[in-house]
């Protein structure tokens, strides 16, 4: 019996246990002939007087998030079709709201891995 899932959503946050998780979302999708969504989130921190710091700062670290997510791509996901997904805001919160997403339009993506 196939699989059923094979659409595979990984959030990454770039330690070693995300990075197992990618070899092992890989895994199923190689075998299934499935597609991974990449996703990152890049953590909002909220100044004492509630307001987001400026947009801005983040850039640097959404663009550091994109040289990694290339490098695991090239290095981890060969033969595999993937797209990226780099968000601001709280992980968790962020993460859920794009499962949900995904599940009403499942052709939402970012950008595709052909980097």
């Amino acid at each position: 019996m196939a699989f059923p899932y094979r659409k595979i959503m990984c959030p990454i946050d770039f330690d070693d246990s995300s990075l197992q998780a990618v070899d092992t979302a890989a895994h199923i999708a190689r075998q299934n002939d499935g597609s991974l969504i990449l996703v990152h989130i890049v953590p909002m921190i909220i100044e004492p007087a509630g307001m987001p710091v400026y947009a801005d700062l983040y850039k640097g670290q959404e663009e550091a998030a994109r040289r990694q997510l290339g490098e695991i791509v090239k290095t981890r996901l060969s033969g595999i079709k993937c797209q990226l997904s780099i968000h601001n805001g709280e992980p968790a919160q962020t993460i859920l709201g794009i499962a949900r997403r995904s599940e009403e339009h499942t052709s939402e993506l970012q950008s595709p891995c052909n980097l």
